[in-house]
C-alpha cells in the first residue's frame, strides 16, 4: 500500500510540475506540498497521504495537518532532477543527498502496553520510495541500527544542485 501511495503522489507532483514550467510544489513541509496537490485537484483524496504510523490519524477533511501525513518529500526539486532521487518516501528517517547514502531512522519512543490496547500502530521496518524516473520500491531488509543502505544510488548525481527533506512537520535538522 505504501509504495502504490508513494508512486501515486509522484505522478500527482509530476503532473503538477507539467503545468507550473517543470517545477515540483515546494513548501515548509511535506503536509504544505501535499495540500498544494489537494488544492490545485492533482490528488482528490486526503487519505492518499496517510499511512498508519504511531502519531498519525486519518484526515476528516481537504485540509492537512501533519498528524495525518505519513510521508517526506525532496525539496527544491524540477522535472530536470536525476532520475535516483528519491522525491516521496515513508517519514520516519533521515536523508542526506549524496550517492551511496542510507535512510537512518530517527528516533522513536517504546511501544507501550497502552498503545498496544489502544491500537496505536506498531513502527515500520521497510521504506517505501518513489524515484524520479516514477520507479516506487519498498526496501524491507534493514540494516542493524534499522537504516536502509543506497537509499540514494550509487551513481546519483545532483549535478551541482541541493535538495533537502521536508517532513510533515517541517525540514529536519541537519
Amino acid at each position: 500500500m505504501a509504495v502504490q501511495q508513494c508512486r501515486t503522489i509522484a505522478i500527482a507532483l509530476f503532473q503538477y510540475a507539467g503545468d507550473h514550467d517543470n517545477n515540483y510544489p515546494e513548501g515548509k513541509s511535506s503536509t504544505e506540498v501535499f495540500q498544494k496537490l489537494l488544492d490545485g485537484k492533482y490528488v482528490t483524496d486526503p487519505e492518499i497521504f496517510f499511512y498508519p504510523l504511531p502519531g498519525k490519524v486519518k484526515p476528516k477533511s481537504p485540509t492537512l495537518r501533519p498528524e495525518n501525513v505519513g510521508y517526506d518529500v525532496t525539496c527544491c526539486t524540477d522535472a530536470r532532477a536525476p532520475d535516483g532521487l528519491p522525491v516521496v518516501f515513508l517519514t520516519g528517517f533521515k536523508i542526506t543527498y549524496q550517492a551511496g547514502a542510507k535512510a537512518v531512522p530517527l528516533p522513536t519512543k517504546p511501544r507501550t502496553w497502552s498503545d498496544w490496547w489502544h491500537g496505536v500502530p506498531m513502527p515500520v521496518h521497510f521504506i517505501a520510495i518513489c524515484y524520479m524516473s516514477k520507479s516506487a520500491l519498498a526496501s524491507v531488509n534493514p540494516d542493524a541500527d534499522g537504516s536502509f543502505l543506497n537509499f540514494i544510488p550509487a551513481n546519483f548525481d545532483p549535478k551541482g544542485k541541493s535538495y533537502r527533506q521536508l517532513t510533515p512537520d517541517g525540514e529536519l535538522p541537519p
